[in-house]
């Protein structure tokens, strides 16, 4: 059994949230924008990040279509008061990860990219018993 089986889905967020320096608080959210997971965020923060994170991702996806770019893996908002980070966690999920000014954000986009890569094969429509969508 491997670990992204055993542990809670909130636990893999919170260690995620307490890997790099920085980062304010964390989501995972699904393909339609609901709210699956999250640490650090009040709960309706997290869902308003949830549906806007895939949002985001959605677009990145089709500008990818109209530009021949391929598929949009990430996004990066930078704000006067921080960032907003997006990466696609296989076709039907999302990490939203919400990283003060100062946070180094290469070191944040590492481990969100390692969270990703653990967490990805449970979201595989094969693993779910589903199809993707869409």
């Amino acid at each position: 059994m491997s670990t992204q089986d055993t542990v809670p889905l909130d636990r893999l967020v919170g260690n995620l949230l307490g890997s790099v320096p920085g980062i304010a608080g964390a989501v995972v959210a699904s393909s339609d924008g609901l709210l699956l997971s999250s640490v650090g965020l009040a709960r309706d923060q997290a869902e308003r990040h949830a549906a806007a994170g895939i949002s985001l991702l959605a677009l990145g996806h089709a500008m990818g279509g109209t530009t021949g770019r391929g598929s949009c893996e990430q996004i990066l908002l930078r704000y006067t008061r921080g960032h907003l980070v997006c990466m696609r966690i296989q076709a039907p999920a999302a990490l939203i990860v919400e990283a003060e000014p100062g946070a180094n954000l290469g070191a944040v986009a590492t481990a969100m990219t390692q969270f990703v890569t653990s967490v990805g094969p449970v979201f595989a429509p094969e693993l779910r018993g589903g199809r993707e969508s869409g």
